[in-house]
């Protein structure tokens, strides 16, 4: 069986800092996590949905998961 928690977090921010916001949220929320609470053992995974500029938040969108994108470029 595979166990799921939800929980949220909604974030308004401008377009040109979303990357940047990305890579915060997978950074702390997946690795520097697992550096403080060193028994976490299973993957970490953040799911993203966007809207428009001022949208609707009942309209939003699936984005993928966040990576680490500094990793990809290596």
């Amino acid at each position: 069986p595979v166990n799921n928690v939800y929980d949220s977090m909604m974030f308004s921010c401008n377009p040109l800092d979303e990357d940047k916001l990305d890579q915060l949220v997978y950074e702390y929320g997946c690795k520097k996590v697992k550096e403080f609470y060193p028994w976490i053992t299973v993957p970490i995974v953040y799911e993203k949905e966007v809207s428009e500029v001022d949208g609707c938040w009942a309209e939003m969108e699936g984005a993928g998961e966040l990576v680490d994108k500094w990793k990809e470029k290596i």
